[in-house]
C-alpha cells in the first residue's frame, strides 16, 4: 500500500477478520466511511474472474478497464485479456497502487451501482462538497489521487495555466457544489453547470440511465440547477482555486429561442466576476430546440450577443476579456459541421468543445438503450475524435479544441490531442472507473509522449494532420 494511503488506512481487529477503514468521502453530516472486509491470514480481494481469494493477485489495466486477477485465472486458457497476460508472465503479483482502484472497483462502485443513478450522483456530489470542509481532508484526498506536476503536460491556453490537460466535463457539478473536492482529486480543470439565469427543476424523473454493458449513459436531465445567483454566491464563496473553473451556460427551458441570447447575457452578467472562461451550451438534446442554435443566423446573433456583453464587462472591469468557447453536438452532417465551425470561426469566440452528448444508439447492447436522452461514455469516442479532427482541419489549427467524449485510458486522450484536442474533458469513464482514472490517463499521456519523441503535449496536437 503506498504511503499515502497508508496515512488513512486504520486496521483493526474483530474476531477472525481484518477491517480496513478509509475515509472516502462524505454525506450531508459527516464523512463516509467504508469498510473493507479482508479474510484473516489472506491477502488481498477476490479475483475478478475466479472470484476466489487467492495469493498473489495482480492488477491488470485494459481497454476494458482496471481488474484484479490471481495467478491460477491469469494462466486460464480462456482469460480474455491475452496480451496483458503474456506481458505479466513471470513477474511477481502484487496490489501495489492499484489499492485506490480496487476500493472503488470492489466497494464504492458496487454500492453506487446498486442505487438509483441520480441518488448515487447526488451522494457523490454532497459527499465531496461535506469532505472538502473537513480539515485535512483536501490533503488526504490529493495524497491519493492528485496528479503530480509532469512538465511534459504543462501549458498555457485561453490566458490561463493548465498543469494537464484532462478536465471534467459540465454535468456532474452542476451547482458548483463541490469544486474544491474535485479540484483535490487530479483534475487539470472543471467545468461546473449547465447553468441557467432561473433555477428549474429538468425533466422529470426517472432521467438517468447506466448501460454498463456498454460502458455508458444516457441522460435527459434538462438542465435542472438552482440558477446563476446561487452559482455566483457560491464561487464567490471559494478562498482560492487550484484550478481553472470553465462555467458552462444554457437558456432556460421556458425561454423561445429568439430570446434566448438574452439569457446566456444574463448569465455571463451574473457570473463574470467568478468564471474563468465561459462556455456556450447549445448542443444538449434535452431542452426542446436547442440544437436548432447551432445553425445559421441563429447562431451567429446569439455569438454575436455574448461576445459583445464579454467585451462589455471587460471593459467596466478593467481586465481582459473572458474567453468563450462553443460546445457543439457531434450529430451534425458534414455540411451542417462545415457551416458551424465557419460560423464560430468568424464570431472571434476563443475555441470549441467537441463535443456533447450524442442521439445515436449505434452499436449498443444493453436493455436501456431505448431510453430517450442524450448517450455519453464508450461509444461515443470515435465518433467525437472525428468531429475533433474535422474541426481542426476545417479551421487550420488555429482555434483551439477541447475535446470530450468516451475518453476511458491515455490512449483515448492521446487519439483526441493528435486529432486536434488541445485538452480533453472526460465525465462518464469516472463513474465507471473511479477518480484515480485522472492521473493514469495523466500518467500515460506522459509515457505516450516519450514513447513518439514528443518533449511537450503542445508538440502533440494536431499530429495526425502533418
Amino acid at each position: 500500500m503506498p504511503k499515502t494511503a497508508e496515512k488513512t488506512a486504520i486496521a483493526l481487529r474483530f474476531g477472525s477478520s481484518f477491517w480496513t477503514c478509509f475515509i472516502v468521502g462524505g454525506f450531508r453530516f459527516a464523512a463516509l466511511i467504508v469498510f473493507i472486509p479482508f479474510p484473516a491470514g489472506r491477502r488481498g480481494p477476490v479475483c475478478s474472474y475466479c472470484n476466489r481469494l487467492r495469493a498473489g493477485p495482480a492488477i491488470v489495466r485494459s481497454g476494458r478497464g482496471e481488474v484484479l486477477v490471481c495467478k491460477r485465472s491469469l494462466s486460464a486458457p480462456l482469460f480474455p485479456f491475452r496480451a496483458e497476460r503474456d506481458k505479466l508472465k513471470g513477474r511477481a503479483f502484487s496490489v501495489g497502487t492499484g489499492v485506490k482502484g480496487l476500493l472503488y472497483q470492489s466497494v464504492l462502485k458496487p454500492v453506487f451501482f446498486r442505487m438509483d443513478p441520480e441518488k448515487a450522483h447526488h451522494l457523490v456530489i454532497d459527499g465531496l462538497h461535506q469532505a472538502s470542509r473537513v480539515p485535512g481532508m483536501a490533503s488526504m484526498l490529493e495524497g491519493l489521487y492528485g496528479v503530480p506536476d509532469l512538465p511534459e503536460l504543462r501549458m498555457e491556453l485561453f490566458g490561463l495555466d493548465f498543469r494537464h490537460p484532462v478536465g471534467l466535463a459540465a454535468g456532474l457539478d452542476k451547482n458548483a457544489k463541490s469544486v474544491p473536492g474535485f479540484s483535490s482529486v487530479g483534475f487539470g480543470f472543471m467545468e461546473v453547470g449547465t447553468v441557467t439565469p432561473l433555477a428549474q427543476p429538468g425533466n422529470e424523473l426517472p432521467r438517468l440511465f447506466r448501460l454498463p454493458s456498454d460502458e455508458a449513459l444516457i441522460n435527459r436531465m434538462g438542465f435542472n440547477n438552482d440558477g446563476a445567483d446561487a452559482m455566483a454566491g457560491r464561487l464567490a464563496a471559494l478562498e482560492r482555486r487550484k484550478i481553472p473553473v470553465f462555467v458552462n451556460i444554457g437558456k432556460n427551458k421556458s425561454t423561445p429561442n429568439e430570446l434566448a441570447h438574452q439569457d446566456y447575457i444574463t448569465c455571463i452578467r451574473k457570473l463574470h466576476e467568478h468564471a474563468d472562461l465561459f462556455v456556450v451550451n447549445i448542443s444538449s438534446p434535452n431542452t426542446p430546440d436547442l440544437r436548432a442554435l447551432q445553425h445559421g443566423d441563429e447562431l451567429r446573433t446569439l455569438l454575436a450577443a455574448v461576445t459583445s456583453e464579454i467585451a462589455a464587462q471587460a471593459s467596466r472591469s478593467g481586465a481582459r476579456p473572458k474567453p468563450v468557447l462553443v460546445k457543439i453536438a457531434p450529430d451534425m452532417t458534414g455540411e451542417q459541421l462545415a457551416l458551424t465551425a465557419e460560423t464560430i470561426a468568424e464570431s472571434g469566440v476563443s475555441g470549441i468543445i467537441a463535443t456533447n452528448t450524442t442521439l445515436s444508439r449505434d452499436g449498443l447492447g444493453h436493455a436501456n438503450r431505448g431510453e430517450a436522452g442524450g448517450l455519453s461514455g464508450r461509444p461515443l469516442r470515435e465518433r467525437s475524435t472525428e468531429v475533433v479532427s474535422e474541426l481542426y482541419r476545417k479551421t487550420g489549427g488555429k482555434l483551439p479544441i477541447i475535446g470530450s467524449g468516451g475518453i476511458f485510458t491515455a490512449e483515448d486522450a492521446y487519439a483526441k490531442i493528435k486529432a486536434g484536442a488541445s485538452l480533453v474533458e472526460i465525465y462518464t469513464s469516472m463513474i465507471y472507473r473511479g477518480p484515480g482514472i485522472v492521473k493514469d490517463i495523466a500518467a500515460g499521456l506522459v509515457a505516450l509522449l516519450r514513447r513518439d519523441g514528443y518533449g511537450s503535449i503542445e508538440e502533440a496536437i494536431g499530429a495526425d494532420h502533418q
